[in-house]
């Protein structure tokens, strides 16, 4: 637990704690000069794994950061809203109640989605 000031919206683990200043989900509540600085460490990450096969994942993935970031700074934050949205539930007002990733709500979302494509 920590006090209201130093909580951030997004936690991460052990694991990914040297990511907490740089990788976010939700990148609306960031300004330019923000996501300038989320770039710039992104990129000195990559720098540091560049070579070899056993970071190819971890490299892979802070790319698609990157150009998240530059996406984001191209629409001028147009895409905010849908950025905002539960990552499980998909919903943009959900209270994190919805059961992760084996929700209900994930299902029915998901066939709703088929039976449009399917249709097509």
């Amino acid at each position: 637990l920590g006090c209201r000031a130093c909580q951030q919206p997004e936690v991460h683990c052990r694991n990914h704690y040297h990511l907490r200043s740089c990788y976010f989900t939700d990148l609306g509540r960031f300004n330019t000069e923000q996501l300038l600085d989320q770039l710039q460490e992104l990129h000195q990450l990559l720098g540091d794994i560049a070579v070899g096969r056993k970071f190819k994942q971890r490299r892979k993935t802070l790319q698609k950061q990157c150009d998240k970031i530059r996406a984001h700074m191209e629409n001028d934050g147009k895409d905010s809203a849908r950025s905002s949205k539960c990552r499980n539930c998909g919903d943009a007002d959900c209270t994190g109640a919805c059961w992760g990733f084996h929700s209900l709500k994930r299902k029915e979302r998901l066939e709703g989605t088929k039976t449009e494509t399917d249709k097509k």
